[in-house]
């Protein structure tokens, strides 16, 4: 990833709080893609009996995901 994307990736990842509560990181964000992860949490546990992650926890990621993607690709600056 670009310098310049690097760190307005990063800084989406840390600026949302929910981002940050979750400890989401953008792992790319380019050419209209982006990546992001977040790390497995006990704290997100949504079903203790298998281990899965809550399905909100997974939504925040996929749609924090998604905007990232939108925001890049319309050239909307990310931060200030």
């Amino acid at each position: 990833m670009r310098p310049a994307l690097k760190q307005m990736g990063d800084y989406f990842a840390s600026a949302l709080p929910h981002c940050k509560a979750l400890n989401m990181r953008m792992d790319l964000i380019e050419d209209a893609h982006a990546i992001m992860s977040m790390p497995y949490d006990e704290r997100l546990i949504g079903d203790p009996s298998t281990g899965v992650i809550h399905g909100g926890a997974v939504s925040a990621l996929m749609d924090s995901c998604g905007g990232a993607s939108v925001l890049h690709i319309l050239k909307i600056p990310m931060h200030q």
